[in-house]
This record gives C-alpha cells, structure tokens and sequence, in this order.
C-alpha cells in the first residue's frame, strides 16, 4: 500500500499486531498488487503474538519478516 495521506505518516506509531482499518483505492492488477491507502484507523493494540502461526510462516516466505518467528 502506498500512503497518500497529507503528511505521509499514515501509518506511524502502529506495532505488529495491531488491528486497523485501512480505507483505500482497489486493487491493481499488477504483480505485486498495489493499493493506495488514504486513511488508517488504529482499531486496537497488539503483539505479533497475536498473528496465527501460519501468517507469520507465509510471511517469512515472502521475506516480510526480519526477525525470528
């Protein structure tokens, strides 16, 4: 998603975990799919303990994750 709030920080402050509601333009057809995101509401905290084990191990695949799992 690339931000395209007013000042770009769309998505400052927000931890692994946390659950948010994104408002955004579709989806292109492109590979990888692209959005553009114009508001991001933080919903509630949390921790990467709180995403399901295989979401981290897919994450991973796609080399999103830096750290262990």
């Amino acid at each position: 998603m690339r931000d395209r709030s007013r000042d770009g920080a769309l998505f400052d402050g927000l931890s692994d975990g946390d659950r948010v509601l994104v408002l955004h333009t579709g989806i292109a057809e492109s590979y990888p799919g692209q959005s553009t995101a114009y508001l991001c509401l933080r919903l509630g905290s949390g921790s990467a303990a709180d995403l399901p084990a295989d979401t981290l191990e897919q994450l991973a695949q796609l080399g999103w994750l830096s750290g262990p799992t």
